[in-house]
């Protein structure tokens, strides 16, 4: 259990620091840390279960699975994540109408 969870703390780190630091990558990084300590939370609890310790996995896979789910919706459909991790295969976010590179010819 011990091992699991610092996996997933340093990929928890390394996810952060990635957004923090504006990596182009850091969306799909931060996506895939979010599927796998899904994934690895269910797995290790449902061991636990079947071994015969009683724990409340309904409860603990939900708010896992929420919180999953609502962070790689904003990852995903997010403006501002999109804006701000835009890859050079993305269209280039055109200037503000009302913005002053725009006023110029």
């Amino acid at each position: 259990m011990v091992a699991v969870y610092a996996g997933l703390a340093l990929f928890s780190c390394i996810s952060g620091i990635m957004l923090w630091s504006s990596n182009r990558r850091a969306p799909e990084v931060t996506k895939t840390y979010l599927i796998v300590s899904l994934l690895a939370v269910a797995v290790l609890y449902s061991s636990y279960t079947l071994v015969g310790l009683h724990l409340d996995l309904p409860r603990i896979l939900l708010h896992r699975g929420v919180y999953t789910c609502l962070w790689y919706a904003y990852l995903v459909r997010s403006r501002r994540v999109r804006l701000t991790y835009a890859t050079e295969h993305e269209v280039t976010p055109m200037p503000s109408p009302s913005s002053p590179e725009a006023a110029s010819p």
